[in-house]
Parts: C-alpha cells; structure tokens; sequence
C-alpha cells in the first residue's frame, strides 16, 4: 500500500501497456523476443553514442590526425549512421518491442517461420548500417528522414531493417479483433504497425516513381520524403502509447476510457493508411508529392497531439498529488510533454535555412525519446525477471537529459533567430556577435547535459537487459510484482 493520499483506486487505473498482471501471463518466448527488440533499439543509442563521440574527435585538431580515416570522407558518413540508428532504428526498435508483446496478449505464435529470425535479422541489418561508415564506403547523402549512404551495403541495411520490423507488425495484424482493441496495447501496437507498414508501401513508390537527378541527395530526399513522414507519424502514436502507461504507471487517472482512447488513434491512423494514395494524383517528380507529404503531416499529427498532449498535462495538473517528480515514470511522462510542446511551439516559429529548424526537431525527439526511456526502465527489467536497479540514478537521467536537450533547443532556436544558419560548423556558423556566441554556447553546453542523461540510459537499461545483477532465482519464472517495483521507484512508505 502506497503512502498517505498516493492510493489509486482500481477503477481509476490509467491505461496501462504492460500491466503486471498479463506481463507476468505471457510465456517465456514472448517476454525473450520482446527484450530482444529492446536489446536491439538500446544496442542501436550505444553505437550511435560512441559514433557520436568519433565525431568529436573527427573535429578536433591534432586528435584528428591519429584517426584512421580521412576526416573530410568519415565525418559525413558518420554522421549518416549516428542519425540512422539513433533515430530510425531506435524507434522502430521500440515498436518491436509494443508489437511483440500484443501478439503474446493475443496467443501468437512466435515458434514458426521467419518470425523466429526476424531479431536476428534486424541485428544484421544494423551491422550493415554501421560497417559502410567505418570502411569509407560510399558517397554520403544527408537527406530527411532517412539519410543514405550510397552503396549496396547500407541499402540492403535498409531492407533488412524495414523486413525485420515489419514480421512482428503484420503478425500481430493478422491476429487483430474487434475485441481484442479494447486492451490498449494493443490498440497503439496496431496503429502503429498499420501506419509502418503504409510507410514502407510509400518508401517502395518512392523509389520506383523518382526519377534519378544530378544531385544524388535529391534523389533520396524525393524518394524517402513520403515514407519519412508517415514513419513521424508512427513515432506520434509510440509517443502516445509511452504518455498512457507512463500515466497509469506514475499513478493518474486515464484520460480516456479504452473506445475513446482507440478512436484517438483512429485519425492519424488513416491519414497514414490514405498517404500512399497521394502518388496516384500527384507527380512524385514535380514537387507536388513532396508538399502534399508536408501538409498530410500537419493535419494527420497537430490536433491529435497537441488535443492529447494537452489533455493529459491538464490531468496531470489535476492529479498532481498523485503524481510525483520523483517517481521516474512520473518525470518522464512531465518532462516529456514539457519538452514536446517546447518542440510543437517551435515549430510554428521556424525560420528559413537557420537553426530554428533543428531546435524543433531536436525538442520534439527529444521528448519522444523521454517517454520512451521512461517506458524501457520500468519494462525491461521486467521482461529480463530483474529488480530494478536504483531509482535516483534512473529520476537523474531523465531530468539530465530533459534539461540538456531543452537548453540544447533554446540555445539552438536562439542563435537560429539571429541568423546562425542550419548544417554548418566552424567559421562558417559566422558567429560575430556576443548573442550568436552565447546562444552557441548554450546549445553546447546542453547537448553536453543531454548526452550524459544518454550515456547513463544506456548503461543502466543495458545492464537491465544483459547485466550479471539477474536474480538467479527468478530466471523462468514470473517477473517481480509491478506495482511493488514502481510504489519502490516512488519512494512509497509501506
């Protein structure tokens, strides 16, 4: 029993995506495969980090003389998979890991086919994301969404990686009721594997209609443009599933009852079904695609998040003595729609090629990533039969990287207001002024919060999923109590 006023009464119990009760319920193979998609998206942020780090030293002078690549060629395609696995990978991983564990609420089989390789395949295909930088293959192409590198390798990388997610997506679809969408998991897993998978057929027209231009990054940034947005909304609806079970984790009362929460999810769920449509009445070549994507975009995401973002920061104003900062579901579900609306007020400033643009982005990833964090602390222990490890260091980072990635977007959207202009570095930023400098300088320093709120993720979720901290006498056997785990995260009186 939680402490004095801190009681949620069975009745009010928010949505919850893994409640202990049907975690505990499902078998052995299903908790393994979905730990293994989380082992794959936390792998992916670890790669992306120590990239990230090579890139630091890829800029730094003398240090840059003892790398084994020529600077010039290696900073580019690094960067290339540092976007990739951070982003691309990492959310896809994440629906892996929602889409595997509906499937095991449904029954599913996961013993037939290729459904038994699809981790396996999806670890290939980031392999062959990464190699093609640290070999100096290929020419770079920094386009949206998904950037390139141009060469068979990390082009199969991609279709490896698109397969892979798609197996656990079109299996948990092929066992969908009416029924079954009253449970929330499944309802989100379901939106969002509908929503991945219109996102491939728009990547494949793509493809097939673009024609090939002069400049190579015109080429991918045509081709990926279509599917790159439907893939933000499936992003969206993960960020929707995260805010609910974080929600019913920190201790509120639902926002929505199940009908009505699945109705939610209804909308952008059909603008990303009607998206592949757009290339049968506009030419993918002429530009008409290319802004009809943009416009999907606004209309499929804007109301439906910024209704239920706000809806859900009211009722956490409501219950704000049920809620607790110091819980970590609780300061990941605050934080993350704190930093979301500070990236969806961005991005109605935008400016035009300065860095406003990346300070939206930066803000709204950076509160999906959050609720994300929030979601695989509290789970991945779970499905591993662990004990969660301390909730300081876990409340730590989450507020580590919530405030990092703020200044890192304020400092950004600043120095972009004063005309400091978007992918450029050294003098070419042309930082003459004492503002422009300060703004950089906030930018830096967040960043620098904001990757160590990272590093501190990824060592303790990894340890979570492959540490030698296992209970030995858990392993096969039901995972810890959830309630006991998150009133311990709080720091309840029993």
């Amino acid at each position: 029993m939680t402490g004095p006023g801190r009681e949620t009464p069975p009745d009010l119990a928010a949505p919850d995506l893994a409640d202990q009760p049907k975690l505990a319920d499902l078998d052995d193979a299903c908790r393994a495969e979905a730990l293994r998609w989380a082992g794959i998206g936390i792998a992916a942020l670890a790669v992306a980090g120590v990239l990230a780090l090579l890139l630091a030293l890829a800029r730094t002078p003398v240090v840059q003389d003892l790398l084994p690549w020529p600077w010039e060629s290696f900073f580019p395609k690094a960067l290339v998979s540092h976007v990739v696995l951070s982003v691309v990978v990492w959310f896809l991983a994440a629906l892996g890991v929602l889409t595997t564990l509906a499937s095991g609420r449904l029954g599913a089989d996961r013993s037939s086919g290729a459904l038994r390789h699809a981790t396996g395949i999806a670890g290939a295909a980031c392999a062959l994301l990464v190699g093609p930088a640290l070999l100096d293959l290929g020419a770079p192409s920094l386009n949206n969404y998904v950037p390139v590198l141009d060469t068979p390798l990390y082009l199969a990388g991609l279709l490896l990686l698109a397969l892979a997610v798609a197996l656990p997506c079109l299996r948990l679809l092929s066992r969908l009721t009416l029924r079954a969408l009253e449970d929330p998991l499944v309802t989100v897993s379901a939106a969002a594997a509908l929503a991945y998978l219109s996102a491939l057929v728009c990547f494949a027209l793509g493809v097939w209609l673009t024609e090939p231009m002069a400049d190579r990054k015109e080429t991918y940034e045509f081709m990926f443009w279509g599917g790159g947005h439907i893939l933000q909304i499936v992003n969206a609806l993960l960020l929707i599933g995260a805010w609910a079970t974080l929600a019913g984790w920190a201790g509120m009362r639902p926002i929505l009852s199940p009908v009505p929460f699945a109705l939610a999810l209804g909308a952008p769920t059909l603008v990303a079904l009607g998206a592949p449509f757009i290339y049968l009445f506009a030419d993918q070549n002429s530009g008409a695609a290319y802004r009809a994507f943009t416009q999907l975009y606004v209309i499929a995401l804007a109301p439906t998040l910024a209704v239920l973002g706000l809806a859900m920061a009211r009722r956490a104003w409501i219950d704000r003595r049920r809620l607790s900062m110091r819980d970590p579901a609780g300061a990941a579900l605050v934080l993350s729609l704190v930093l979301f609306g500070l990236g969806g007020l961005f991005g109605f400033l935008l400016g035009q090629g300065d860095t406003r643009t990346p300070a939206h982005y930066h803000a709204a990833i950076g509160g999906v990533n959050l609720a994300l964090f929030g979601l695989f602390l509290a789970l991945v222990p779970l499905l591993a039969n662990k004990r969660a490890g301390t909730s300081k260091a876990r409340w730590l980072l989450l507020w580590l990287y919530g405030a990092g990635q703020g200044l890192h977007s304020l400092g950004l959207f600043l120095a972009g207001s004063a005309g400091v202009a978007r992918k450029t570095a050294g003098a070419d930023q042309a930082l003459d002024s004492a503002w422009k400098m300060a703004s950089m300088g906030v930018m830096g320093l967040g960043g620098l919060i904001a990757v160590i709120g990272g590093v501190m993720f990824v060592i303790l979720a990894g340890r979570d999923a492959w540490g030698s901290d296992i209970d030995k006498n858990q392993r096969g056997g039901k995972a810890p109590a959830f309630r006991e785990e998150t009133q311990s995260c709080r720091g309840d009186s029993t």
